[in-house]
């Protein structure tokens, strides 16, 4: 994660995204939300405990250890099933679920 895109791409045709500033709980739900002081102490759809808060942060995805036909950098690979919240409660929105492994 990178505080702004860099000038430089740290990897060659590396391509970036945005993740929002946002207050995260201790069952991976997380609310966006630019001011750390107003983060509520649980989350309200779940009650799980504040954990942390971060700034507006730039990413970058890479298809290290795992094969992606799509590249290197896409953000989605077409061989990793994506789970559903029936799979996963805890998936529910503001958190991705986990990946399945074909």
């Amino acid at each position: 994660m990178f505080p702004k895109i860099p000038k430089t791409p740290p990897l060659p045709n590396a391509t970036f995204g945005l993740f929002p500033a946002a207050c995260h709980y201790a069952d991976g739900t997380f609310i966006p939300d630019k001011n750390s002081n107003t983060c509520p102490k649980t989350a309200p759809h779940t009650g799980a405990k504040f954990t942390f808060w971060h700034p507006d942060l730039t990413t970058m995805h890479v298809w290290v250890w795992y094969p992606n036909p799509a590249g290197l950098y896409s953000s989605t690979n077409p061989l990793v099933a994506r789970s559903t919240p029936a799979e996963h409660p805890a998936a529910g929105e503001g958190r991705a679920a986990p990946a399945a492994r074909p």
